[in-house]
């Protein structure tokens, strides 16, 4: 077996998480939310601590997502030397026949499953009623990392030597 790491960053759940509370606060205010409300759902640098706590949970459900499908190492949170950011890194053991192209696509559904959850857990603090939709989100992309995860290249036989016998 070969081990593989997949990465998510911090910085890049967060500044999702900030976009998207921006733009949806925006939006509930045309909509006739007063600002007080809308202002609430909407992360600010003040909310780092309770977002990380938030971003540190939905590391852990991928880790528990994960662990059906491949043997995991080790999760470890490191600080990038050079640039000071967070970074989440699985470490797994990749079974023989997987194949490689799934890799990137999984670690991109593994961040956008992270700033969906970080959003549902955002909002049943702040806006109840809007979890459902996150949650939602972050289910659909549950069941895409279970295919993902479950992508096996199904072992061939080869008939060209008719005499030889196949050990199972």
């Amino acid at each position: 077996m070969k081990e593989i790491k997949l990465k998510v960053l911090h910085k890049n759940i967060e500044q999702r998480i900030q976009i998207y509370t921006y733009y949806t606060g925006e939006a509930r205010k045309e909509i006739g939310i007063p600002e007080r409300l809308a202002a609430q759902m909407q992360v600010s640098s003040d909310d780092s601590i309770q977002l990380s706590d938030h971003i540190s949970n939905a590391i852990a459900e991928l880790g528990n997502l994960i662990s059906r499908y491949f043997a995991i190492c080790s999760i470890d949170e490191i600080t990038d030397d050079d640039t000071k950011e967070k970074v989440y890194i699985f470490t797994l053991e990749k079974p023989a026949m997987y194949p490689d192209t799934a890799l990137t696509r999984i670690e991109r559904s593994m961040e956008s499953y992270a700033v969906k959850r970080v959003l549902q857990q955002w909002l049943l603090q702040h806006r109840p009623e809007e979890a459902a939709i996150p949650a939602a989100e972050a289910q659909t992309i549950a069941i895409q990392l279970r295919e993902l995860f479950a992508l096996r290249q199904k072992p061939t036989i080869e008939l060209k030597r008719p005499n030889s016998i196949i050990e199972l």
